[in-house]
């Protein structure tokens, strides 16, 4: 009922602001701890609801449950695309990241073999501030084409691990100048998000990604029980200000 609801919330709000299509990210905690059959029924749901033809989606897991059993699943409604969160601090096993990373490399390698094409995510801590360019060859060296940026949030609260302003520009100063040093000398250039856009508000005024406001205007959360907030990084530390059961016109 509540998924029926929301579906019919996301389509009457997309129609009121005059987009023809939207697009679901099912996200975290991590979604993969729910079965394929579970995302067949509720996406039977969305169907029925908004019509296939009107909306997208994908997935944001941290890849580590990932078995051959979800690639049918992802090749038919998810466009054969899986985005993945990496930490390369934080994330341990046996309070080692190298045993993480090299588990999640092993996933993206399964999925892969099944024809599957994988984003990475990063969230830099002030770890990795100073490792820009370290990072840009370590998914260089990995076969990534692309790979996203997100910033390190902190809601009213001590964060050792947690970069200031200047050090999370700083560290996407040093990675954008490394991208156009390695493209001057005809070398492999991978797409980061952050960047273009950064790129995007300096030429052409485009406040850039989530951070530039995005989130305020084109995000909509929604928790498993309905409630509703604006951006990912935020539902966790604010109240809702909504629920899907209020409709599109109580937003």
């Amino acid at each position: 009922e509540t998924l029926a609801q929301t579906a019919k919330m996301l389509i009457d709000m997309a129609k009121m602001e005059g987009h023809s299509t939207l697009h679901i990210i099912w996200h975290g905690g991590e979604p993969m701890m729910l079965k394929p059959e579970w995302y067949r029924e509720a996406i039977e749901v969305l169907d029925e609801v908004i019509g296939p033809e009107y909306y997208t989606q994908s997935f944001q897991t941290s890849l580590i449950p990932y078995r051959s059993e979800w690639a049918s699943l992802i090749h038919e409604r998810f466009e054969s695309f899986i985005g993945s969160s990496i930490d390369f601090s934080q994330r341990k096993i046996k309070s080692s990241p190298e045993q993480y990373l090299t588990l999640w490399m092993k996933k993206v390698e399964a999925a892969r073999n099944d024809g599957i094409y994988v984003v990475p995510g990063m969230v830099p801590t002030k770890n990795e501030i100073p490792r820009a360019k370290e990072l840009v060859d370590w998914f260089i060296d990995h076969d990534f084409n692309e790979f996203n940026i997100e910033r390190y949030s902190r809601f009213g609260e001590d964060d050792k691990d947690w970069p200031e302003n200047i050090e999370h520009s700083r560290f996407l100063i040093e990675m954008f100048q490394y991208l156009m040093e390695r493209s001057t000398k005809g070398l492999k250039v991978p797409y980061v998000k952050a960047i273009a856009s950064g790129i995007n508000g300096v030429l052409h005024g485009i406040p850039g990604d989530r951070w530039g406001g995005a989130c305020q205007r084109q995000f909509l959360v929604i928790e498993p029980d309905g409630s509703l907030n604006s951006c990912p990084d935020r539902a966790s530390h604010e109240k809702p200000f909504g629920n899907v059961h209020g409709g599109a016109e109580s937003v």
